[in-house]
């Protein structure tokens, strides 16, 4: 899909801005059936995350082993999570000593927690699917497996009947 291949941050995007979009057109790729390995998903979006702002981070996560096992919920989980140290460090510097500060992280903070929810309902659901997708092409494979059996039977029958003819005219 070109949209995949394509896909970058807008100028002017927030990274929450930037993940809701990516999350829009995983599910939209899943709808249609076009499905990625797990480190696919990850490497899109972390080639879209800017570089003056998450090149450090990206450089650390990619270097442990821990990014080897990350799935794209645990991936924005990760982005999400350092996403709020940032802002809180950025409202530090530029608030210091304001005391709205704290309400404003907090409600930052539950708002992150609602997108991880949305975005864990989304990595369940289509988990669910792969899940019946990997039913569906082991029902398939048995179904396989029972034709070819049936076929070569169908055809040790036909060479006993043939069998059976011609003993049968020999016999006449």
């Amino acid at each position: 899909m070109d949209v995949f291949n394509s896909f970058t941050a807008i100028r002017g995007e927030s990274t929450k801005e930037l993940i809701e979009r990516y999350c829009q057109l995983y599910v939209e790729m899943i709808r249609l059936s076009i499905t990625k390995r797990d480190d696919e998903w990850v490497d899109k979006l972390a080639n879209a995350l800017p570089r003056d702002e998450w090149g450090t981070y990206l450089l650390v996560w990619k270097n442990s082993l821990e990014y080897l096992g990350f799935n794209l919920g645990t991936f924005i989980q990760k982005i999400e999570a350092e996403e709020i140290e940032l802002q809180k460090i950025r409202k530090l510097k530029s608030d210091s000593g304001d005391k709205n500060h704290k309400a404003a992280t907090t409600e930052e903070k539950v708002k992150s927690e609602e997108n991880v929810h949305v975005v864990e309902k989304q990595v369940d659901e289509i988990s669910a699917i792969k899940v019946e997708k990997k039913a569906e092409a082991e029902k398939m494979s048995e179904k396989c497996l029972n034709c070819d059996k049936s076929e070569s039977e169908n055809v040790k029958l036909l060479k006993d009947a043939e069998s059976l003819t011609l003993e049968n005219k020999i016999l006449k």
